[in-house]
């Protein structure tokens, strides 16, 4: 199988070789142990069983968009999947700290409130694989957001690190609950 030449965020430099052997195991010990069956799986992020088998049985990588889709359901995180080091792509950038804040936010909220990626795509119009950027700070369109402080660089050669809030009136919503879980996890 030929390598896929994936952007992948700073500090990573290839995925893993047996990348469908690890997300087989983490499917069948999803939930506690009691497993999650690939059409489960494949229903949850999207994609069809049989692209699931083969990037299970490493006969295919997994779409960027797709991979996305399997971390988000098995909370899977870059350092399982990838290997450190440098890499000869550019990286895939991710946003600003308080972007970050603002898809974590969202997250946290959404889960808080017990909605799966796909009960929100269809209260709020976006796609499953949309909003999972968005809660991983990728991506994040520019007409879902709206700046509400320019924000100043703190020192030299630093850039600003504005402040945004979502202007989907469900996005704000579960973000400030996600803020409000945040706030209370530092106290």
């Amino acid at each position: 199988m030929k390598k896929l030449r994936m952007l992948l965020p700073d500090g990573f430099c290839a995925l893993r070789d047996d990348l469908g052997e690890f997300i087989r195991m983490r499917r069948k010990a999803y939930e506690g142990g009691g497993g999650l069956s690939q059409q489960g799986l494949a229903n949850i992020a999207g994609i069809r069983r049989e692209s699931l088998s083969r990037i299970e049985n490493g006969h295919r990588w997994p779409s960027y968009d797709a991979l996305y889709r399997i971390m988000d359901v098995l909370d899977l995180e870059w350092h399982e999947l990838a290997h450190d080091g440098p890499s000869e792509r550019p990286a895939r950038l991710y946003a600003p700290e308080r972007r970050q804040d603002l898809g974590s936010a969202l997250r946290a909220g959404r889960q808080k409130e017990e909605l799966t990626l796909d009960e929100l795509a269809r209260k709020t119009g976006l796609s499953v694989s949309q909003l999972s950027r968005i809660e991983r700070s990728q991506s994040i369109s520019g007409r879902l957001l709206e700046r509400i402080d320019s924000g100043k660089p703190v020192g030299a050669g630093e850039v600003a690190d504005p402040v945004f809030r979502f202007v989907h009136p469900e996005l704000a919503r579960l973000a400030a609950i996600g803020l409000e879980i945040s706030k209370a996890d530092r106290t």
